[in-house]
């Protein structure tokens, strides 16, 4: 971030502290996990966007995930990387989004277990938990 400072000018140095301490407000409860005390901003101030809690909004809806189960598991090994589950998926017609999403649901609900996470260019290797 940078700042010109114009300390002849005691008009510009009182808005530009409101600026900065509205920034500052917004980057305390970012890290506090909060909102900012006061809720006035100004055009062009930072606002604070909730992110989102991994793997549990949206969803594929659960008929999607049965579909795509009963697509791909079949013909999954009992052991398989993530890019073995994307080629299947991909023969099946689904995208990439809904196979992410559907590989995470299959965790969430205990279906498959990851037993190596990825590394860099090497894809994450899963377990088949149920048939």
């Amino acid at each position: 971030m940078k700042l010109e400072i114009d300390t002849e000018d005691p008009e510009s140095l009182r808005k530009l502290e409101a600026q900065l301490l509205r920034s500052l407000s917004i980057v305390r409860a970012a890290i506090n996990g909060g909102a900012p005390q006061s809720t006035t901003q100004d055009v062009g101030t930072p606002r604070i966007v909730p992110t989102r809690t991994p793997h549990t909004d949206q969803r594929v809806p659960q008929g999607v995930v049965t579909d795509i189960w009963t697509a791909i598991a079949p013909n999954l090994n009992s052991t398989f990387t993530t890019s073995e589950f994307l080629k299947l998926g991909y023969d099946a017609g689904r995208t990439k989004s809904e196979l992410r999403k559907a590989l995470n649901a299959f965790m969430l609900n205990s279906m498959i277990q990851e037993i190596e996470p990825s590394a860099g260019r090497r894809p994450a290797t899963f377990k088949k938990v149920a048939e």
